[in-house]
């Protein structure tokens, strides 16, 4: 991959992954605003040339920084915030599951992996004690985070709004909540 690529930049940034996200909907379609905000883009990666992910030991299971994300839209249409945040769920799972043996069959052994989720109701469907009949129609392939939660593979906790560091790969923030989120992604000034 060409270090000037947008492709790099995005893969080596989460700290912009949602912006370009956002703003590779107007590829075709663009105005003099979308034009404006593409150069935002761009001054702030001038401005941030030394931050990156820098990999650390720590004393916690991982290395102090992200491994992996992604901003997109959700490829179903989600009837409410409890559905959506299921349905995130479900595939922050499947990531962490692939993670997790990828890790396990390179010698570090994980056990649980812990998922994190700001919202209460989707945790309650997850641990299997949350059904309602507006849930009824989630289609059922979503439904396995249920039993690697009773499996003992992952583990739901919550996570309070404030403190959430996906928000930076969900929805455009303030700036200091912007570098809060960076931050705790392990993105740094090197």
């Amino acid at each position: 991959m060409d270090y000037g690529s947008p492709d790099y930049v995005v893969t080596s940034r989460p700290d912009i992954a949602y912006a370009v996200n956002f703003m590779s909907q107007f590829n075709s379609c663009y105005t003099v605003d979308h034009w404006k905000a593409a150069k935002r883009i761009l001054r702030y990666l001038s401005g941030t040339k030394t931050v990156g992910l820098l990999f650390k030991q720590t004393g916690d299971d991982l290395y102090g920084a992200a491994i992996s994300w992604e901003a997109r839209k959700q490829r179903t249409v989600a009837l409410s915030s409890t559905e959506s945040e299921y349905l995130a769920m479900s595939e922050a799972v499947k990531e962490a599951l692939y993670l997790k043996a990828l890790l396990n069959r390179m010698g570090l052994k994980f056990k649980c992996v812990s998922i994190f989720n700001d919202n209460q109701s989707a945790q309650h469907l997850v641990k299997g004690f949350g059904f309602h009949p507006p849930t009824k129609h989630i289609d059922v392939r979503h439904h396995f985070i249920q039993e690697m939660h009773k499996s003992g593979d992952i583990s739901v906790e919550y996570m309070q709004t404030e403190r959430m560091p996906a928000d930076v790969l969900t929805k455009g923030l303030g700036g200091q909540k912007h570098n809060e989120c960076s931050a705790s992604l392990g993105l740094i000034s090197i």
